[in-house]
């Protein structure tokens, strides 16, 4: 693990002074030294919402850095056994998408910038889901 974290530290370096997030893709990562690592080296933390499955991250408002990242993949309970296409084949309901206003509106307001991510691309469907989260942030 420590190879790990001496990689993403190396890497932050080399950028300088390029904003960087990290979304980890395994829950491994998620835990206070996790965090804690990506706030001393001023790595953003990405906050995502995915299927509610054993093994993938949970959706976790918070952020590292001044920069908040939120990444919407979708709720496709069949992740682990559905082709790409399928696994980001995801409407998110008006409901679903009003539960994270409250968070996004949060976190704008006590950091610099705030951005919203929608990778439910399978048919257009992110760029649906992101109009109407456009107009319940507005609200």
């Amino acid at each position: 693990m420590k190879e790990n974290y001496d990689y993403l530290r190396i890497f932050k370096e080399r950028i300088k002074d390029i904003p960087l997030v990290m979304e980890f893709r395994n829950y491994y990562w998620h835990n206070e030294r996790g965090l804690s690592f990506l706030k001393e080296n001023n790595i953003g933390y990405c906050i995502v919402d995915e299927p509610k499955l054993k093994g993938l991250m949970p959706y976790n408002p918070t952020t590292t850095t001044g920069l908040g990242y939120f990444r919407f993949h979708g709720r496709n309970p069949n992740w682990f056994h559905a082709s790409v296409a399928e696994r980001y084949d995801y409407l998110y309901a008006p409901d679903e998408l009003k539960s994270f206003v409250p968070d996004i509106k949060k976190i704008s307001g006590t950091i610099s910038k705030t951005l919203v991510m929608f990778n439910n691309c399978h048919a257009g469907k992110s760029v649906k889901n992101a109009i109407e989260m456009l107009k319940l942030i507005k609200e």
